[in-house]
């Protein structure tokens, strides 16, 4: 999950990074990708697909990432998605979770000068995107200054 025009880094130290999406089909998601950080790179990492349709985890699971390269993992479950509902992926490692250090929680991230939601690639259109600290979900967040690199893999 590239989108065009945008550039792939690696920023924004909070320890949630999210976007909510919907897909044009009925899906299942048969993988999840994602990279952690070299510095904790044993850590958990928490990943949730809520339907925000009833604000309920479609998918929760705590899974360890290459540091290397983005890696995968299957959902311990089945997870079915359904066509024109929002749901919203999320990840979340926790600051205590990261030796304290705010420079192990940044995460990869697709970007441009001026972002512009939604966008649509295939099946699934972003409809937008959040950064914010566990602790604090009222606080301080950056609602729409990129799109967290977190990748979901469908069944054909």
């Amino acid at each position: 999950m590239i989108l065009n025009g945008h550039t792939d880094d690696v920023f924004i130290d909070t320890e949630i990074h999210e976007y909510t999406f919907v897909l044009s089909e009925n899906k299942e998601v048969c993988e999840i990708g994602y990279q952690s950080q070299p510095a904790i790179s044993t850590a958990l990492y928490l990943i949730e697909i809520i339907d925000n349709t009833n604000n309920l985890a479609v998918y929760s699971g705590n899974h360890i990432f290459s540091a290397s390269e983005t890696s995968y993992v299957t959902p311990g479950s089945t997870t079915n998605l359904q066509l024109e509902t929002s749901y919203t992926l999320r990840r979340t490692i926790l600051l205590s979770d990261a030796n304290g250090q705010f420079g192990s929680i940044i995460g990869r991230i697709a970007r441009k000068s001026e972002m512009n939601f939604p966008y649509t690639d295939g099946i699934m259109s972003i409809t937008s995107a959040n950064f914010y600290q566990a602790s604090n979900p009222e606080g301080v967040s950056l609602l729409d200054d990129a799109v967290p690199y977190i990748d979901l893999i469908f069944t054909d």
